[in-house]
């Protein structure tokens, strides 16, 4: 008897270590992004093997904080194994939900958390954008289009397979007699709502933005003139997007032109002017949040399940207001405007993905009432072999129940918010100064920009520390 309550030790022992301790990692190396402290000891946490459930996130993680730090050819290597590994996912054919392959057997038994993480269509998108951005820093243009380029299919396909993922889901659970608690039903609904109350999805008005420009620094402005477009139909109201789509469509569709000429101030001689384009990250993504709710089978039985969740930040988008200098000492001030929420983004995307975790939620349960049920059986029977193999049954299938966890890992590097200003001069510019919210700012003093160019700026608010750098500085072609 005493080997099967150590086999049910052991599944116990194997499910709790499976419960990721991404979270706790990631907490610490915000905290530490946020005071500037980040050191390559405590990053070595994230490197972890292939096999590791949370491979695909500590990559894209890893990108991302080597991003903000600078380091070029850091963020370069592990965003390449980020879209590497989502190549690979393409290449097994990964079902609709996302979520097969190694831990599948572990999640039925356990929780999601023994999973692969598998990331989604608006992360991946971000991986190769700020892959782009990053050659953009080795003044690599054309390595930077290639990556743009592959932005943008992975956003088309995203679109083309949206409504049958979706469809696939929900004709799955609903083959299921199953009935929710109150409370759980109002987690699933309000998700469903903000889903469909919400333009955008997962399509990202930043990237097709600064896509537009860098598409147009390279002399492809038809490509350009696609990109100003989508974002103008994501963020119909951003004055920048309206300017260049505008602009630009002056010059090759004169009907595009048409429909929007009086919208917004145009620009005037816009390759004989110095350029700059800043682009201003706010804070991170908040962590999903688990809810444990009910749920009745058709036998009458009923289980915990816990769902993710996005609770509501509290956080609005700062006010930053962009000085720009000029060589003849005088400045001018403009006002930053918000691309994108990209919270938004993380909260549509997991509520697309909620049927799926349904699924899984009902799947588990039912293999979790059968084991129970089949162990209880095995128990009350005569046979004493069948009773310690049924106390092995009705142990798992116990505490796989009572270690039932909502998967709450995301990519939480990403920022909350994006705002974007373009400032076009007649002068020389040689200094910005960004002010944030009346009573933090910083200096940007290793500018030079001259007439008939243009400069991409990025800076990063983590709240606590600003980070900033002139990304890149090309003629106009």
């Amino acid at each position: 008897m005493q080997i099967f309550f150590r086999l049910i030790f052991l599944g116990v022992f194997l499910l709790l270590a499976a419960c990721s301790s991404h979270k706790s990692i990631l907490d610490d190396e915000i905290a530490k992004l946020k005071s500037n402290t980040v050191e390559e000891k405590s990053l070595k946490e994230l490197e972890v093997s292939e096999s590791s459930n949370d491979y695909l996130l500590f990559m894209q993680e890893l990108a991302r904080i080597y991003f903000i730090k600078d380091d070029v050819d850091n963020a370069l290597l592990y965003g390449k194994k980020s879209t590497d590994y989502y190549n690979r996912l393409d290449e097994k054919a990964v079902l609709a939900g996302g979520r097969v392959g190694s831990g599948l057997l572990a999640a039925t038994l356990g929780n999601d958390n023994n999973l692969d993480y598998t990331g989604s269509d608006y992360e991946r998108a971000f991986d190769y954008f700020y892959s782009s951005i990053n050659y953009l820093k080795k003044n690599d243009l054309n390595s930077a289009l290639i990556d743009i380029r592959a932005t943008s299919d992975i956003q088309k396909l995203a679109v083309a397979r949206r409504e049958a993922r979706i469809a696939a889901a929900h004709d799955k659970i609903n083959k299921t007699n199953y009935t929710l608690s109150a409370d759980t039903k109002a987690i699933l609904d309000k998700n469903s709502r903000m889903l469909a109350d919400t333009q955008s999805g997962f399509l990202n008005a930043y990237i097709y933005y600064i896509s537009g420009n860098i598409r147009e620094l390279s002399g492809d402005l038809n490509g350009a003139m696609v990109d100003y477009k989508l974002a103008l139909s994501i963020n119909p109201t951003n004055r920048y997007i309206l300017q260049d789509a505008m602009r630009l469509a002056k010059l090759i569709d004169s009907s595009y032109y048409q429909s929007l000429k009086g919208s917004v101030e145009e620009v005037a001689d816009y390759k004989q002017k110095a350029t700059v384009i800043v682009v201003y990250e706010q804070g991170f993504i908040p962590a999903k949040q688990e809810f444990r709710g009910t749920i009745w089978l058709f036998d009458g039985s009923f289980y915990t399940i816990a769902l993710p969740y996005y609770p509501d930040s509290g956080v609005k988008p700062n006010t930053v207001m962009v000085d720009f200098f000029k060589t003849a000492g005088e400045s001018q001030r403009t006002k930053m405007e918000v691309l994108t929420d990209v919270y938004t983004l993380a909260q549509n995307d997991l509520a697309e993905n909620y049927p799926f975790i349904m699924a899984r939620q009902v799947s588990r349960v039912i293999s979790k009432g059968v084991a129970q049920n089949v162990g209880r059986n095995m128990m009350n029977g005569n046979n004493n072999n069948n009773a310690g193999l049924g106390l092995l049954m009705y142990g798992v299938g116990a505490m796989s129940s009572v270690l039932e966890s909502a998967d709450t890992r995301s990519f939480r590097v990403l920022p909350h918010y994006v705002q974007v200003a373009k400032f076009n001069s007649s002068q020389n510019i040689n200094k910005l100064k960004i002010l944030v919210n009346s009573n933090r700012s910083i200096e940007i003093a290793d500018i030079s920009v001259n007439l008939g160019e243009t400069a991409l700026v990025y800076v990063v608010d983590t709240g606590n520390y600003i980070y900033s750098k002139v990304v890149f500085k090309s003629r106009k072609t």
